[in-house]
């Protein structure tokens, strides 16, 4: 396997007396390669030796995220959200027999009020 050197400002080392470098160095490669999405959440879990649901977890709690979607992909696909959630909700008012119910929902949406 290849090696790499990397030189460390003393100030930063200082910091991290004691803790794991190498281990700590290759971990936030492999989270970097996976938040910029040229490694797959399996491929990282991989590489670091956990399973794909600990690896989501873990990461998770460093506050990256699982699903990850440029703003001109997510627009759209929330805007269908929205659309699914919207009807789902007139659905169950009119099985309901909330059919004014469904009215003024539907009035709020094309009116705004």
């Amino acid at each position: 396997m290849p090696s790499v050197t990397v030189e460390i400002p003393e100030r930063l080392a200082a910091l991290m007396k004691g803790l794991p470098i190498e281990k700590m160095t290759y971990e936030a490669i492999v989270l970097d390669l996976y938040r910029r999405a040229t490694i797959s959440s399996g491929k990282a879990a991989e590489l670091l030796g956990l399973s794909h649901v600990e690896f989501i977890k873990s990461s998770g709690k460093l506050g990256i995220p699982f699903i990850q979607m440029s703003p001109r992909r997510s627009a759209p696909e929330a805007d269908g959200l929205m659309e699914r959630v919207r009807a789902r909700r007139e659905s169950i008012f009119r099985r309901r027999g909330l059919l004014d119910s469904a009215a003024i929902l539907r009035d709020v949406r094309e009116h705004g009020e």
